[in-house]
């Protein structure tokens, strides 16, 4: 019952609408498309067939068939299979990069009260490094910040936004970062 509760709130979000079990429907290609990833995320497998012309919500849920969600991550060289969570979540975060930098005491990163605040040595570190350091640092405040628009209740230095090869990461989220005419944003997937 709490799966057909789930699948039900989906086709609500990607229709805009409020449907019930008992509801008609039809979805465009693209909606056909974003239920059946989002049902997939959520352990459950949606017949393409069935969602093509009008259907009822009731038959959906009556035919959708449970998987067992695992993805194969490759960690240092050895691959794992592991079972991927059935949540799913988007954070998005823009920020003026002037309006950032009034928030920074003195200019100067490490005497700032509020960075020392909101973010670790390893940050300000990584940013200092890089050839426009407010860019960097506003750019990493907010993918911090699309990161507690998921639902991430961590306080902001707990969130530590780290670099490998040029791409910023943490935990379990894919995070990118872009900057242009003083405008900074970052987009979060929770995975």
């Amino acid at each position: 019952m709490k799966d057909d509760k789930r699948i039900i709130e989906i086709i609500n979000r990607i229709t805009g609408k409020n449907f019930d079990i008992n509801s008609s429907i039809k979805l465009s290609s693209a909606q056909q498309y974003a239920l059946i990833t989002l049902c997939k995320k959520n352990g459950k497998k949606i017949n393409k067939n069935l969602i093509n012309n009008t259907f009822t919500i009731k038959n959906l849920l009556d035919n959708a068939k449970h998987i067992d969600i695992k993805q194969t991550q490759n960690i240092n060289g050895i691959k794992k299979t592991i079972k991927a969570k059935n949540n799913f979540a988007v954070g998005i975060d823009i920020q003026n990069i002037a309006e950032f930098s009034k928030l920074i005491d003195e200019k100067n990163l490490k005497k700032s009260h509020f960075i020392k605040d909101y973010f670790t040595d390893r940050e300000i570190t990584y940013s200092e490094s890089r050839p426009d350091v407010l860019e960097t640092i506003c750019g990493i405040y907010s993918a911090k910040e699309c990161i507690r628009k998921t639902g991430n209740k961590d306080n902001f230095k707990d969130i530590e936004i780290m670099h490998k090869d040029g791409r910023p990461f943490f935990k379990d989220y894919s995070i990118s970062i872009s900057h242009s005419a003083g405008i900074c944003i970052a987009i979060c997937i929770q995975t």
